[in-house]
């Protein structure tokens, strides 16, 4: 299914030969630039004039624009339907416009539970923010409401905040109804907008790659009072006077990447006990280090923030060092968090899997940086399946061998606290696995 979405073709020897004869009617366009998807200075421009356009309409109907509306468009000639390397800069095909995120719950599939149930996140800005809370690195501290959006609902379990809104009249204010806000596309570009990284200067700010959109935002759209490198989605919770929640008198949202704030891995809605979750595979897959690959510092963050607010989140124990997480080597096998945390406690057990080192020993391609905006067909199968190897070794025999327990392994974990629950004590194999992918 996975290849499938991401070269198209429809069977199996076509999605085998990712790097020659690719169905060009449907899959992803990675292979074009996320940003400058043409290195001829005119087609580029045209293709910046055409997302301004498609753009106008939002702002004719009252809404601010930002460098994440175009984000968002040139996300959808990639990742959205209805567009192909043949048409991709045709601009009288709709390119996934009019796609929204509350939609999903018509369709069919959706209804019978056969795919998956998806959670958006974003973090968020404020005026009214404490600095002082982040992490270096970061731009968002951890104390600030984190948002989720599904198909049903927008908003955050965060006590400072804890309101939902219906994600199908996402940028409703003051008594005026609106749909259509929830564009899928703008989620994503919501959830995946780092550009206000770039905002330390008005020079790093023009030579970055968000310099010329910037730029062009400020010539056709003057005069709009609205941070540009963020996405601005008008506040549903305006006056919603409820603990402390920093922007209840702030017409706009300022919402960011779900990591800005140290979090790469979006774990926060399982980590809500309202839920009830038991088991949650974390993949972890930032690039702490120099070589690109994770040391453990987003489970870290996850678990800071998570013990700021105990009575709503609950998270089992981890390393408290990115140093250990290295040292140990649980950055480059499977390993369980949470094993034997007491039988009443919510916690639930995490299988954590993480992008520490290229498995089997083989060459690396799984560590790519966040600011590769372009990859082939080639690049990417390759990366499908060593992404395969990491998920399927378990802890390798002698390095270079899966472990073929790995699998009953896996399974003993998934039903652990289940079986907890009921009384049922680890015996025989699962004892075995747990004793061994069990972190203490």
């Amino acid at each position: 299914m996975l290849p499938e979405l991401i070269f198209g073709g429809k069977n199996a020897a076509q999605l085998a030969n990712v790097a020659g004869n690719i169905d060009v009617n449907a899959g992803w366009n990675a292979q074009l630039d996320l940003l400058e998807p043409s290195s001829n200075p005119e087609i580029l421009e045209a293709f910046i004039e055409v997302l301004l356009e498609e753009i106008a309409g939002k702002v004719e109907a009252g809404f601010p624009v930002t460098v994440t509306d175009l984000w968002a468009r040139s996300l959808a000639r990639h990742f959205c339907n209805g567009t192909t390397l043949a048409n991709f800069f045709n601009p009288n095909i709709t390119h996934g416009a009019g796609i929204t995120l509350s939609e999903m719950i018509s369709l069919p599939n959706f209804k019978q539970h056969l795919i998956p149930f998806p959670i958006i996140v974003a973090d968020s800005l404020s005026k009214f923010q404490n600095n002082k809370e982040i992490i270096p690195g970061n731009s968002a501290p951890l104390t600030n409401p984190i948002y989720e959006f599904t198909p049903f609902e927008m908003g955050s379990y965060d006590p400072i905040l804890a309101a939902f809104t219906p994600t199908k009249f996402l940028g409703s204010q003051n008594g005026e109804c609106t749909t259509g806000f929830d564009q899928l596309a703008y989620i994503a570009g919501a959830s995946s907008n780092i550009f206000n990284t770039f905002n330390i200067s008005e020079s790093v700010l023009e030579a970055s790659p968000i310099g010329p959109l910037v730029a062009a935002l400020n010539e056709a759209f003057p005069g709009q009072e609205v941070e540009l490198d963020a996405a601005a989605v008008p506040n549903p919770f305006l006056g919603l006077e409820r603990g402390t929640f920093l922007d209840s008198n702030q017409t706009m949202l300022t919402l960011v990447d779900g990591g800005s704030d140290g979090e790469i891995s979006p774990l926060q809605p399982m980590l809500v006990k309202a839920r009830g979750i038991d088991v949650i595979f974390v993949i972890d897959a930032p690039a702490d280090t120099i070589e690109n690959f994770t040391n453990g510092s987003s489970l870290i963050s996850s678990r800071e923030r998570a013990a700021l607010f105990p009575k709503s989140y609950s998270f089992p124990p981890i390393p408290n060092s990115p140093n250990t997480f290295v040292s140990e080597g649980l950055v480059k096998r499977p390993t369980f968090f949470g094993c034997n945390s007491r039988p009443q406690t919510d916690e639930p057990l995490f299988i954590y899997i993480a992008n520490g080192g290229a498995p089997l020993g083989q060459a690396p391609v799984t560590n790519i940086s966040t600011m590769d905006t372009a990859l082939t067909n080639s690049q990417i199968a390759a990366i499908l399946e060593q992404v395969n190897d990491v998920a399927t070794q378990g802890i390798p025999v002698h390095e270079t061998q899966k472990d073929p327990e790995w699998p009953v392994c896996l399974a003993c974990g998934v039903v652990d606290r289940a079986r907890e629950k009921l009384g049922i004590p680890r015996t025989g194999v699962c004892a075995q696995c747990l004793e061994r992918y069990c972190w203490s």
